[in-house]
């Protein structure tokens, strides 16, 4: 494992993006969308930035993952669509990757008719997308490497980590 964003440049950069977003919605209600599990942390990072009396945060759950490599299916669970309706509804997703669960989500959030729907991504990694797709706001553009930490996970493990790393496993299954 490689640290890749130390805790330090994680805490300014969710800070800066704080800031973007308080100025996009400046004197509007908004609704943060988290999805889990992933995005927990950042999200708990993000809002305690976002100084808006007006916020609202609920969670999903919607995943792609299994190990190291994407499905290609996406699966969500609870999708909040009469709480969305005319709202400003921010996503926050822990990583941008192939975009197939971002476009999903969108496509499925969009028949409730919110009265805007963007996404707030800490990680993007380009390089893998597969479907037309970037969110309004990035906290990192990343190589193609599987990351973890800061509630990215392997298998569920190494969330709890405060920084973010690059993981590899070799062919006996071992850890780097």
């Amino acid at each position: 494992m490689q640290v890749l964003f130390d805790k330090e440049t994680i805490a300014r950069r969710v800070h800066q993006l704080a800031r973007d977003i308080m100025v996009d919605y400046y004197k509007k209600d908004l609704m943060i969308l988290s999805v889990l599990n992933g995005a927990f942390i950042f999200t708990s990072d993000l809002v305690r930035e976002l100084h808006k009396s007006t916020l609202t945060v609920t969670f999903i759950r919607a995943s792609s993952y299994r190990g190291t490599l994407s499905t290609g299916q996406v699966q969500i669970d609870h999708l909040p669509l009469q709480e969305i309706t005319k709202r400003n509804v921010l996503i926050v997703e822990d990583i941008v990757d192939t975009g197939r669960t971002c476009v999903t989500l969108r496509d499925k959030l969009m028949v409730a008719m919110p009265e805007s729907l963007h996404f707030c991504a800490l990680l993007n990694k380009q390089s893998r997308r597969e479907v037309k797709f970037e969110p309004r706001y990035t906290g990192f553009y990343i190589p193609d490497k599987f990351v973890i930490g800061y509630g990215l996970d392997f298998d569920g493990k190494y969330r709890n980590l405060a920084e973010i790393y690059t993981f590899e496993e070799d062919k006996n299954g071992s850890h780097r």
